[in-house]
């Protein structure tokens, strides 16, 4: 049987599948990313950060703090079994 309405038809069929509407009302916020300096290691927004070095690292107006000195092999592998150790205790 054919349709009396070719247009209506289509025009039904395409209204019955679009997606419901989306409520209108604020939209939630993007989440809030912080970075770390990498000189430094003072936290910030990215956009604050070019380059990854916050202004004062990247005008030179500030010294960053010194690295903590490297592990040895030897330490490496004793703070491993120690965590090691610690979680076959629990």
């Amino acid at each position: 049987m054919p349709a009396q309405s070719p247009a209506g038809l289509t025009r039904r069929r395409l209204v019955d599948k679009l997606p419901p509407e989306r409520p209108w009302g604020p939209t939630p916020a993007p989440a809030t990313r912080i970075v770390e300096c990498t000189a430094c290691r003072i936290p910030g927004r990215p956009e604050a950060l070019p380059g990854g070095l916050c202004h004062p690292c990247r005008t030179g107006t500030v010294t960053p703090p010194p690295r903590p000195p490297r592990l040895s092999p030897a330490q490496v592998r004793r703070r491993a079994a120690q965590a090691r150790a610690v979680l076959h205790r629990s």
